[in-house]
């Protein structure tokens, strides 16, 4: 990713550099380093016999504080970009056929759910209310039982904070199903005459509910293989 021409202890010294000026996580490190030493090497095309602390000094005033900021941003926005665009090939790579027939069949389960208890908004509450409690068992218990992925202290990265953000999400915006299901009730539908109303609304609840089942369990998953594989240095054994 870096140029020969830099040394491993120059190479240090950017990340250094990066972390003075509040860029935390490496992964965006990484990113903002290639970016400086490129600046640094179209100097020494034209001016080789400058020092590299001369060098990283012009490019920091090159870009100045407030460019610098705007950098850091794009990067970061590009990063993120990157990385929901793999967590959504993630997604893609699972919920194929024939996994599509295990959202229907639970869809017609909830449904058949509703029908009996002939109370929506009392069995969206409850799923709201295990679905609320989950994430709290999940990253305090389960994640670190389940993923093994133990990070060496004082590092962060921006894919897991990409990760666990979504996940946060999702569980938040999951609690506005059980909005929905009362505002429906309190509109006083008629749900005997109208079946497709529950049943678009479980298969509504139905693919929220495998989403999450996703980003919590099979995601992490590939996020940990991809995680080893890019930065196996900080994944402790």
């Amino acid at each position: 990713m870096y140029t020969s021409r830099l040394t491993p202890e120059q190479i240090k010294t950017l990340f250094s550099f990066c972390r003075k000026h509040a860029v935390n996580q490496y992964d965006l490190q990484m990113e903002l380093v290639d970016h400086i030493a490129s600046s640094i090497e179209e100097q020494w095309e034209t001016k080789p016999e400058i020092s590299f602390q001369e060098a990283l000094n012009n490019t920091f005033v090159k870009f100045g504080l407030l460019g610098f900021s705007k950098i850091k941003d794009r990067k970061k926005k590009e990063l993120r970009r990157k990385y929901n665009r793999l967590l959504f090939q993630y997604l893609l790579d699972y919920y194929r056929w024939p996994k599509v027939l295990l959202a229907i069949t639970l869809s017609i389960l909830l449904f058949i759910l509703f029908r009996l208890t002939n109370n929506v908004p009392l069995v969206t509450i409850s799923l709201s209310g295990v679905i609320f409690i989950f994430p709290i068992f999940y990253n305090g218990y389960l994640f670190d039982k389940l993923f093994n992925l133990k990070i060496q202290p004082g590092k962060s990265f921006l894919i897991l904070d990409c990760l666990k953000n979504r996940q946060k999400m999702l569980s938040i915006a999951f609690q506005l199903s059980w909005v929905i299901s009362m505002i429906i009730h309190k509109l006083n539908y008629n749900y005997i005459s109208h079946p497709e109303i529950e049943f678009v609304f479980a298969f509504f609840l139905t693919g929220y509910i495998l989403l999450l089942y996703l980003y919590f369990f099979i995601v992490p998953q590939k996020i940990k293989k991809h995680f080893t594989e890019q930065f196996p240095q900080f994944v402790k054994l």
